[in-house]
């Protein structure tokens, strides 16, 4: 082990168990767990505090400097003690990384900014280059759920037809004759 950066406070509701450097890897290892005795049911809102299981989650959190930071979460699963709530069992949300989640919040957003920036792949290369690996379809997939900005509505409208097979059918176009963009 080496002399470290140890991050002045930890997630929210979170403490340290473990911080680890490897030189050689070129990565940071960070356990943590919830400091929070109970948690409150997901579907009924109960608070529990009798822990059934464990599980260690590991997200991955944006880069520090030239070196990967990979969190060890331990997130515990309660019992819910109502007996007309389904499931029985639930485990803890994070707030700063979802559920099932390869990644933190942070980290999706700083993908997703590259990938409007530039594009998918350039997106993926990118991250490859500061240690986070990850796939241009996954960056699409990042996006597509994300809404469309605003746009204002269109001042100078074209409608014309257009052949799907020549000679045989046609369909009607709506066009922004300012932008050059298809409407519908």
């Amino acid at each position: 082990m080496s002399d470290l950066w140890i991050p002045q406070e930890a997630p929210p509701g979170m403490e340290f168990l473990h911080l680890a450097w490897d030189p050689e890897a070129q990565w940071v290892a960070c356990w943590l767990m919830a400091v929070t005795p109970a948690r409150p049911c997901p579907t009924c809102g109960t608070l529990s505090d009798r822990v059934h299981t464990s599980d260690v989650c590991q997200p991955n959190e944006l880069p520090f400097g030239d070196r990967r930071l990979r969190f060890f979460v331990v997130a515990r699963r309660f019992w819910c003690d109502q007996p007309k709530c389904d499931p029985q069992i639930f485990c803890e949300r994070l707030e700063w990384a979802p559920a099932y989640g390869r990644r933190t919040l942070a980290l999706a957003e700083w993908i997703i900014d590259w990938a409007l920036i530039t594009c998918a792949e350039e997106a993926a290369e990118t991250a490859a280059r500061h240690g986070v690996v990850v796939s241009g379809d996954t960056i699409l997939g990042l996006i597509r759920p994300l809404p469309d900005p605003p746009q204002e509505p269109p001042k100078v409208v074209g409608i014309d037809d257009w052949a799907l097979r020549k000679g045989h059918r046609y369909a009607p176009v709506i066009v922004d004759l300012e932008r050059r963009q298809i409407i519908d």
